[in-house]
């Protein structure tokens, strides 16, 4: 009983500071806006910041209004189910991509968006997700009482499988280094998690039983991930069928370690050109829909023909608006929310509304680790995603 008052006093205090962080930010990014001379250019990028922030707070107190867990995880899946399946049919149908974006004369995909490291960051979060839904059935065991999901389970299975390996095939043909890199770290969370749960559970028994019990359970977490890789490797090397397919994407990838590769050194100089301007108005920014002028105007190198790449890093571009309290307080807010449903996996009292949350973690994961190289934080279709799958992966009831 101490323990379980413990962790709710801990919660409720966690919950109170994450929504003074967020009052906080919102006043600086609204006096920021309304104190300053704006643009509809300005007015545009303000909204799509926080339309996404008050579309997934919404969306989790419409959900919490009925006070009901068995709706909650529901909610949980059907959401986590229609965007995977959103991503899959985004995936399979081509839309006019000639002549947009390539890659040593090979089209890169870029789906319904506007450039194709935003639909590979989103394609890695639908695959992400998908390998959670996959691996669902082992991690949770029997204790959980599921309904349809539960009934169901090999079909929605082998709908995740077909939907994994659909969205592995556009996500390589994106060609995004960001956006793969980005899956590998949601997925390392998936790899943490599996082992750090199981190995928590059940602290009652005996040394002996619990040694075999979590021997037996790694085990079958260690034929699971390597199925997954299997079928990873099957996937992309369908994807990757034709000889000139392998040759591209070693060279794509290779191309991170490569000290000529353009893309990274342009990254290199916007990133350096971004942190000055930040050590010259630290406090409180430049403004909504100012940096990238300032900087093409008083601080991009002749050397650097052009300057876009400032927008690329989210963070630094989010800091060059507000200011570094705005992000230290964004970061902060978006730890408490992620620990806040993280600390819950290795709680004893917690058994049923685990995986769900950990799935939506992972895609979160991968789209704020996506924001350092691919930007997309002030671009509504990233930031809401991003925003919801916060929110349902806090656990906040």
């Amino acid at each position: 009983m101490a323990e379980i008052c413990k962790h709710d006093m801990h919660r409720f205090a966690s919950n109170d500071v994450s929504r003074l962080l967020l009052l906080v930010i919102v006043i600086l990014s609204v006096c920021s806006f309304f104190l300053r001379q704006t643009t509809k250019y300005a007015a545009a990028e303000f909204c799509e910041f926080f339309l996404g922030i008050i579309v997934a707070r919404g969306i989790m107190l419409a959900s919490l209004w009925f006070r009901s867990y068995f709706f909650l995880i529901s909610f949980r899946m059907i959401l986590i189910g229609s965007f995977i399946c959103l991503l899959v049919l985004a995936s399979v149908f081509h839309f006019d991509e000639e002549g947009r974006f390539y890659y040593h004369g090979e089209v890169r995909r870029c789906g319904l968006w506007e450039n194709p490291n935003i639909f590979g960051l989103l394609m890695g979060v639908g695959l992400t997700m998908a390998i959670g839904c996959l691996i669902w059935k082992s991690f949770t065991g029997k204790k959980t009482k599921l309904g349809i999901w539960h009934k169901y389970m090999t079909v929605f299975n082998i709908l995740w499988l077909i939907s994994f390996i659909l969205l592995t095939n556009a996500l390589v043909k994106s060609y995004s280094r960001g956006a793969w890199l980005a899956s590998i770290c949601g997925l390392a969370y998936f790899y943490y998690i599996i082992f750090a749960y199981k190995s928590s559970q059940d602290p009652g028994k005996t040394m002996l039983s619990e040694h075999i019990r979590v021997r037996v359970q790694k085990r079958k977490m260690i034929r699971t991930i390597i199925v997954i890789l299997v079928v990873t490797v099957c996937a992309i090397r369908v994807t990757l069928f034709h000889q000139d397919y392998n040759y591209k994407f070693a060279k794509r990838v290779s191309s991170i370690a490569d000290p000529n590769d353009m893309s990274w050194v342009n990254r290199v100089i916007t990133s350096e050109g971004a942190l000055q301007m930040i050590s010259v108005k630290p406090w409180l920014g430049y403004g909504w829909n100012q940096p990238e002028n300032i900087y093409n105007e008083y601080f991009k190198p002749s050397r650097l023909v052009d300057g876009r790449g400032i927008i690329l890093n989210s963070y630094l571009m989010l800091t060059m608006i507000l200011g570094l309290p705005v992000l230290v307080c964004l970061l902060v807010y978006c730890y408490i929310k992620f620990m806040s449903g993280h600390r819950l996996l290795f709680n004893q009292n917690s058994k049923i509304f685990i995986m769900e949350g950990a799935i939506c973690r992972a895609g979160c994961i991968v789209l704020f680790t996506g924001f350092i190289f691919n930007g997309g934080m002030l671009y509504l279709p990233l930031a809401a995603p991003a925003w919801i799958l916060l929110e349902f992966g806090s656990f906040e009831f």
